[in-house]
């Protein structure tokens, strides 16, 4: 499994947050999806969190490694682009505040 969890400075009418309860998780939550391109090949991403200023969603198992780009959209509103690198795994440490101060949240995401 691919975890892509972005922080993304969003303007929308979502008030609160809407998270995934029940499996299985779909594309779409609240309006809200994320696309992954790479070249002429698209990814759609599951959604498990959307919120006014945040969207997390997991990158299926099938999706290329490598450079890539990242659309979310919401109520048929899509944002500009944003370039990454989608890899194998990485390590991730976060705070319980999301202010980066504070008690941690460590994840490492492994191969399949």
């Amino acid at each position: 499994m691919r975890v892509l969890c972005a922080v993304l400075a969003l303007t929308s009418s979502i008030t609160g947050s809407l998270v995934a309860s029940a499996f299985p998780f779909t594309t779409a939550i609240g309006g809200t999806s994320v696309r992954i391109n790479f070249g002429a090949t698209a990814v759609d991403a599951i959604m498990y969190y959307a919120g006014a200023t945040q969207v997390a969603a997991i990158l299926p198992t099938n999706t290329p490694l490598g450079d890539a780009t990242v659309t979310v959209t919401y109520n048929g509103r899509t944002s500009s682009l944003f370039r990454f690198k989608v890899v194998r795994s990485a390590f991730g440490v976060f705070t319980v505040s999301q202010s980066r101060l504070g008690d941690a949240i460590a994840t490492c995401g492994t191969p399949s």
